[in-house]
């Protein structure tokens, strides 16, 4: 499945360009003992070489732990882009 991401300001998400798509590898769901669970997407990519220093990346892919609300399916992308195009056409057609 390829998601796109929507969110890159907290945890691994940082490591993210918004709106790169990537391949999910897997998903998994942490049950923490404060009775919250928190659903994952396990990717495949080229990290930063580390948080301070967002110019430069990792030569080899490795696998990243993103919470899963920081992604869309390309589907759901897609229909966005989809929607607004024709919105925008809509409201250039009334402009004239």
């Amino acid at each position: 499945m390829k998601v796109v991401c929507i969110e890159n300001s907290w945890g691994n998400s940082r490591h993210l360009e918004i709106g790169g798509i990537y391949d999910v590898v897997s998903t998994n769901t942490i049950n923490h003992s404060k009775g919250f669970s928190v659903n994952y997407i396990i990717i495949l990519t080229e990290p930063w070489t580390s948080l301070k220093n967002m110019e430069k990346r990792l030569h080899n892919k490795m696998e990243i732990w993103v919470d899963k609300n920081c992604f869309i399916s390309l589907d759901e992308w897609r229909k966005i882009k989809i929607d607004e195009f024709l919105n925008l056409s809509k409201l250039e057609g009334n402009l004239d």
